[in-house]
């Protein structure tokens, strides 16, 4: 049904083309049309126009696609060949690749319109096609309006081989602390991968400055949000003007990251944040303007990291062997909890999510005193935590640190 659709949707489009029909609504092109219309982005808009261009030159594709034997996005696979090679190329062609696309994913049928390119295409060497694609890699990073962000991107062959490679690696399924399985997607996992691969740059001390300041993250608030977030709460959105800006100011600074910020933020992936990079807040009016900035939170700092390292020796899920860690608060520094090693565990990026996100509780345990032990929130007894000690002969005694500073 769904091909079908499309396909009624592109003749329409190729219809409307022909006869120029867009200019009846004043619109300069048929993609401009269409835009407006079905209030598309630009992309989305070239791909559908581009999409009917391709039927309507392949009439095969096209029956194909009506009558549901191959989906939109195996025309879009394509067009590319139709974009590169031109129509009687592809038409030369097009009974092999049809036979691929009823049989193959669009992604299969990308291939081999692409290794059909590298042959046919004479005006285009090795050496040209690896320049092309070396230039045209980009990467971006987009915030959303709900605080979510889109990571797109192009790579060359090679390092687009070399990245895969590497999260392939680290997006394997991996079993949960009580031995449940992981049920992540692959699309979560490889998301989560390319996380873990940020946190452990950042982790390594050695990130180039941003303006003469090391990597950290500056979370900005507008006061209009903080009010609206506050009504019902409390009195602090009462009033108005400089006065209550000033309030609002006073109490970012003196309440910290967790009193503020959380309710906006998500308290979970605030105190995940915090426990693991420096996060400053800023208070900012309806202009922009910064009203207040408050601390950065308290990071375990090398002494501490060294002591854990010693103690814990990895992420302490068992199970987990994870290398890249962050140093986890127990009792979170913005509920009380002190930046001490008995306060402190090594989590890699994923279980630290579990923590947080999921409802795992890390918790001292009471048979091993100075060390962990994990509760699920399933529910069932807790299971301990691994840690170097435990597996050291000459460690006969946990170790149990103060504050180093």
């Amino acid at each position: 049904m769904r091909a079908e659709l499309d396909a009624v949707e592109a003749a329409a489009l190729a219809e409307v083309d022909s006869r120029e029909a867009y200019r009846l609504d004043a619109a300069p092109t048929t993609k401009a049309w269409l835009r407006h219309h079905l209030r598309l982005d630009q992309g989305e808009a070239g791909t559908r126009l581009a999409r009917a261009e391709t039927l309507g030159a392949l009439p095969r594709t096209a029956d194909a696609l009506r009558t549901g034997q191959i989906s939109a996005r195996h025309v879009d696979a394509l067009t590319r060949g139709r974009r590169k090679l031109g129509v009687p190329t592809m038409a030369a062609a097009e009974e092999t690749l049809l036979g691929l696309a009823c049989t193959s994913s669009p992604e299969q049928v990308r291939l081999a319109v692409d290794r059909l390119v590298q042959v046919v295409d004479p005006d285009e060497t090795a050496t040209e096609r690896a320049e092309r694609q070396r230039a045209s890699r980009h990467l971006h990073v987009a915030p959303g309006f709900d605080g979510t962000w889109t990571v797109t991107g192009l790579l060359d062959p090679a390092d687009g081989a070399l990245v895969k490679a590497a999260v392939d690696a680290h997006s394997r399924r991996r079993p949960l602390p009580d031995g449940s399985p992981d049920e992540r997607t692959r699309g979560q996992r490889m998301a989560d991968a390319l996380v873990e691969f940020a946190a452990a740059a950042l982790a390594a001390g050695d990130a180039p400055t941003v303006g003469g300041t090391t990597a950290h993250v500056t979370l900005v608030l507008d006061l209009e949000t903080l009010r609206a977030e506050a009504a019902g709460a409390s009195s602090a959105g009462a009033g108005a003007g400089a006065g209550a800006a000033g309030a609002a100011a006073r109490g970012l600074v003196a309440g910290g990251l967790a009193s503020v910020l959380g309710r906006s933020f998500g308290q979970a992936a605030l105190e995940r944040l915090t426990c693991s990079c420096d996060v400053t807040p800023v208070l900012i009016d309806d202009l922009g303007v910064p009203l207040a900035v408050g601390r950065d939170s308290r990071l375990a700092g090398p002494a501490h990291v060294k002591g854990l390292w010693v103690r814990d020796g990895g992420c302490i899920t068992p199970g987990c062997e994870g290398r890249t860690v962050q140093a986890h608060h127990v009792v979170h520094w913005g509920h009380g909890g002190p930046t001490e090693l008995p306060n402190l565990c090594l989590l890699c990026e994923r279980c630290h999510h579990l923590v947080h996100d999921d409802g795992w509780v890390i918790e001292p345990d009471p048979r091993r005193p100075g060390l962990f032990q994990i509760r699920s929130p399933r529910g069932g007894p807790p299971v301990p935590a691994k840690h170097a000690v435990d597996r050291n002969p000459g460690a006969t005694t946990p170790l149990l640190f103060d504050d180093p500073t």
